[in-house]
C-alpha cells in the first residue's frame, strides 16, 4: 500500500504533468524548414520568407516527410532531399510518403517498397498496399478467374519478408500489438506472428485504441479488451475508436460518448460529432457545428456549415462557404476566405483560393503566387 508521502507526491506529479502537456499543445507548430511553394502551374520549395530553394519545376510537390518529399514530373512520381537532389529518380506512377523508413511505390501497375536510397525492399508484385505502421505494412494480392475477382491480405514486416501470408478477407493495420482480420465474413484478431489471440466470431470490428477495440454482435456495436471479453455491451447502432478517454457513441440516431466503463458521460443528443482531438469534439446540432469539451460545455457555438477536428491547436471551419482556421478560444485567426482547407499537420494547411491552391502555415502566409 502507498504511504501518505507517496500519494501526495504521484498527485502533484500527475498535476504537474497535465500543465506540461497543456503548455505543449497550446505552442504553436512550427513553420517547417522548406515548404511547397507554387509559382503559376509549377512546383518547388521555399523557406518561412518565401525564398526559392528547390526551383519550381514539377508538377506537384509535397511535404518533406523523415527527410524525403515527393516530387511529381512528366507524370511519374520520385523525391527529392532537403538540398534539391533527386536522390530517388521520377518514375513512379504512384508513391506514398515514407514511413518508418520505407515508401510504398507503384511501378507498371504493381506495388512494393523501397527504402531511403531507392532500392527495392519488398518486390513489386501486389495489388495494393499500406504504409509501415508499428513496424508491418497491409499488403494485398488479387485472384482473378472468369467469374470472379477477389482480394487476400497479409502483411510483410520491417525486414521486407511477407511474414504473414495473403490469406484475410481484410486486414487492418497493427495496433496496440493486435490486428484486426476478416476471415470467412467474419472478423477476429491477430498478433504480430500471424497467431490467432481472438477467434473470427464477429460481424465487424476496429483496431484497439487504448485497449478497447470496437465488435458488432447481433447488429450492435460494443467493446472487448484484449483477451476477446465484452466489457462495453453491444447495443449501439455504431461507434468510434476511444480517443482521448472517450468513444462516440450512435443510438437511436443520436451521437453521445462514453467513457471506458461504458457510463455515458455526453447524452446521446447530437446529430453527429468527431472523435475527441485536443480536448475538443465537434458536434453538429439543428444543422450546424461547433465544438464541446468532455465535461460538455459548449467551448465554441454551433454556428459553422462545417468543421475539422482540432490540429496543432487550429480547426478548419466553414462558414458561409468559405474555409478558415479558429483557435480554441473561439478566435478566427485564418478567415473564412477558402474554399477548401485541410487540417494543419506539421505546421502547414492545404487551402485552394479563387483556384489556387498551395500552402499556408499558422499564420495565414500563403506560400504561392501566379
Amino acid at each position: 500500500m502507498l504511504s501518505k508521502k507517496n500519494k501526495v507526491k504521484i498527485f502533484y506529479t500527475s498535476i504537474l504533468l497535465l500543465l506540461v502537456l497543456t503548455l505543449l499543445e497550446s505552442i504553436p507548430a512550427q513553420t517547417p524548414e522548406l515548404i511547397p511553394y507554387k509559382k503559376g502551374n509549377t512546383w518547388g520549395f521555399c523557406d518561412a520568407n518565401k525564398k526559392i530553394i528547390i526551383p519550381t519545376k514539377y508538377e506537384e510537390v509535397l511535404p518533406f516527410y523523415e527527410g524525403l518529399a515527393r516530387v511529381k514530373r512528366n507524370g511519374k512520381w520520385g523525391f527529392v532531399n532537403k538540398e534539391g537532389k533527386e536522390v530517388i529518380p521520377c518514375k513512379y506512377s504512384s508513391a506514398n510518403d515514407f514511413s518508418q523508413g520505407f515508401a510504398a511505390v507503384e511501378l507498371k501497375g504493381k506495388w512494393g517498397f523501397i527504402d531511403k536510397k531507392g532500392k527495392t525492399f519488398v518486390p513489386f508484385k501486389y495489388f495494393l498496399v499500406s504504409s509501415f505502421c508499428n513496424g508491418y505494412a497491409v499488403v494485398t494480392v488479387q485472384f482473378s478467374s472468369e467469374f470472379v475477382t477477389y482480394e487476400k491480405y497479409g502483411y510483410v514486416d520491417s525486414k521486407g519478408k511477407e511474414s504473414i501470408p495473403c490469406n484475410y478477407d481484410f486486414a487492418g493495420d497493427f495496433s496496440d500489438g493486435m490486428a484486426h482480420i476478416k476471415l470467412d465474413s467474419n472478423y477476429g484478431f491477430i498478433d504480430k506472428t500471424g497467431k490467432e489471440i481472438i477467434a473470427p466470431a464477429f460481424e465487424d470490428a476496429g483496431s484497439f485504441q487504448e485497449g478497447l477495440a470496437y465488435v458488432k454482435i447481433n447488429g450492435k456495436y460494443g467493446f472487448i479488451d484484449k483477451t476477446g471479453k465484452v466489457t462495453i455491451v453491444c447495443q449501439y447502432d455504431y461507434v468510434y475508436d476511444f480517443n482521448e478517454g472517450f468513444a462516440a457513441v450512435k443510438l437511436n440516431g443520436k451521437w453521445g460518448f462514453i467513457d471506458k466503463e461504458g457510463k455515458e458521460v455526453i447524452p446521446c443528443k447530437y446529430d453527429a460529432v468527431s472523435s475527441f482531438s485536443q480536448g475538443f469534439t465537434a458536434v453538429k446540432k439543428d444543422g450546424k457545428w461547433g465544438f464541446i469539451n468532455s465535461a460538455e460545455k459548449e467551448i465554441i457555438p454551433c454556428i459553422y456549415d462545417d468543421v475539422h477536428a482540432f490540429h496543432e491547436g487550429l480547426a478548419a471551419i466553414k462558414k458561409d462557404g468559405k474555409w478558415g482556421f479558429i483557435d480554441k478560444e473561439g478566435k478566427e485567426v485564418i478567415p473564412c476566405k477558402y474554399e477548401i482547407a485541410s487540417s494543419f499537420n506539421q505546421g502547414l494547411a492545404y487551402v485552394n483560393l479563387h483556384g489556387n491552391d498551395g500552402y499556408i502555415n499558422q499564420n495565414g502566409t500563403e506560400f504561392w503566387e501566379k
